[in-house]
């Protein structure tokens, strides 16, 4: 029993046990975004509400990108024609390629190709991408939370305490991915009726997911591709400093002014890779979440969001039938690709892979959405007389809710009876104590999940 006077919902075991409702969702999409004041730090742990692309355009960088010198790239410089050492190579030796001026910076070749790669796929900003991705497949109004490159998931949970009116949280990169590992499990204890969305990269897909039917994770990340293929001063940081390099230009800092003084040196050379540019890897959360909200406005909060074709962005691999049955069984969700279909969301399980009541996402959801709306009706009810009065007031508003949601499709049963059943359920001590105790039975709509078709050949015609 609680000790804060209002509507209070348990959850009890039992074979009838389901829901389903009717309000919509409320996401929140965490990642690393960009503010145009070139800050990373600017508005970390901060929800802002957001009800189009374009109006989180006006706050955040779409695509923000971070350069990565080498190691030792531009350390020595090397006057044209000085004397080096005798047995000891000089950088311009090393770097046949290098500008022909005054100075030339050292390079330090990577293996693989033999070039200064100074951009790394993983050091792009994809939760912009991310953004973008989730309002191209059907988002709705959202809050948009930047939690920073070393997120903390303590410091993430006491920011969003306030915020109970969210049902989805989204981790829409890899740093989000990590801070929800600690900050769901303590979102839970204030905000127990919402879901976290997430993802696992493939090939490697290898961690055990949690028993949590309020977890949906889903796998493999998605090829996006980026507007462009040059590098903004505006919207380019240089790694370690935490500045952009149109920052750097104009920096005070003489030492700061040189490290921007050698990425243009490089930039526009063969020893700048700028190919990675072109293409980012993108967790396909955002997208998902798009089509969770999507599926909720057009068929009901009771519909599994799953075989829905996602705009944009392609697997970044294909997933074979036996691999596809394996990450099922395990409680993933795979993402498939085909020339007919394209990008398809082909799986609709909670990583609870031990409670048959809880596999589906659809029932978590349902459950979800009417333990709110319920809570809704009833409030009113709080401080009222404890007697029947209130008891038939309080039955009479939960059946006309599950009735229109009946009628709309959203539960089992050829009659209201074999849908939903409400009663009185009050202890010995229970009016004593100022509890209204109310049972709720619903009887959900689950997926057809596998659907088998038998042939039989018909050998003769019949008369």
């Amino acid at each position: 029993m609680s000790n804060i006077p209002g509507v209070r919902i348990t959850e009890v075991d039992s074979s009838s046990q389901g829901a389903a409702a009717a309000s919509g969702h409320v996401p929140l999409l965490l990642g690393c975004f960009l503010g145009y004041s070139g800050d990373p730090d600017q508005n970390v742990n901060a929800p802002l509400w957001i009800d189009s692309y374009q109006a989180f355009q006006a706050k955040f960088v779409p695509f923000a990108r971070t350069i990565v010198l080498a190691s030792g790239w531009g350390e020595p410089i090397v006057e044209k024609g000085s004397d080096s050492k005798q047995g000891e190579e000089s950088p311009l030796d090393a770097s046949p390629s290098a500008v022909e001026n005054e100075v030339a910076f050292a390079a330090v070749p990577v293996p693989e190709n033999n070039q200064i790669v100074v951009l790394k796929s993983s050091d792009i900003a994809t939760g912009a991408a991310g953004v973008k991705c989730y309002f191209d497949n059907g988002g709705s109004p959202c809050y948009v939370m930047h939690c920073g490159r070393e997120p903390q998931g303590e410091t993430i949970a006491a920011s969003l305490q306030e915020y109970n009116d969210i049902t989805l949280y989204v981790a829409l990169d890899d740093p989000a991915n990590v801070a929800m590992q600690t900050a769901f499990p303590l979102l839970q204890t204030i905000n127990p009726q919402a879901m976290l969305i997430t993802h696992q990269p493939y090939p490697g897909t290898t961690q055990p997911l949690p028993d949590n039917s309020q977890v949906a994770t889903y796998t493999p990340a998605l090829k996006f591709a980026a507007p462009g293929g040059e590098l903004e001063e505006e919207s380019t940081l240089l790694a370690g400093t935490g500045k952009t390099l149109a920052q750097l230009k104009v920096s005070d800092d003489e030492k700061q002014r040189e490290q921007y003084a050698n990425v243009t040196a490089r930039r526009n050379t063969d020893q700048f890779d700028s190919s990675i540019l072109r293409f980012i890897t993108l967790a396909p959360s955002g997208g998902v979440a798009g089509a969770f909200c999507k599926t909720e406005r057009e068929r009901g909060i009771w519909k599994a969001p799953a075989n829905i074709q996602l705009t944009g962005p392609a697997p970044t691999h294909n997933f074979t039938p036996p691999q596809q049955a394996e990450l099922t069984q395990a409680g993933f969700n795979p993402l498939l690709w085909s020339p007919r279909t394209g990008t398809v969301i082909a799986g609709a399980r909670t990583a609870d892979t031990r409670d048959l009541n809880w596999r589906f996402i659809s029932v978590r959801l349902l459950l979800n959405a009417v333990q709110r709306d319920l809570q809704a009706v009833i409030q009113p009810l709080v401080f009222e007389l404890n007697g029947p009065r209130s008891w038939q007031a309080a039955t009479a508003g939960i059946r006309n809710y599950l009735y229109l949601l009946w009628k709309r499709g959203g539960l089992q049963g050829v009659t209201p009876e074999q849908a939903f059943q409400v009663q009185v359920a009050l202890g010995e001590d229970d009016e004593a104590q100022g509890m209204m105790r109310i049972r709720v039975a619903l009887a959900p709509l689950r997926p057809a999940e596998f659907i088998e078709l038998e042939f039989t050949q018909q050998l003769q015609v019949l008369a």
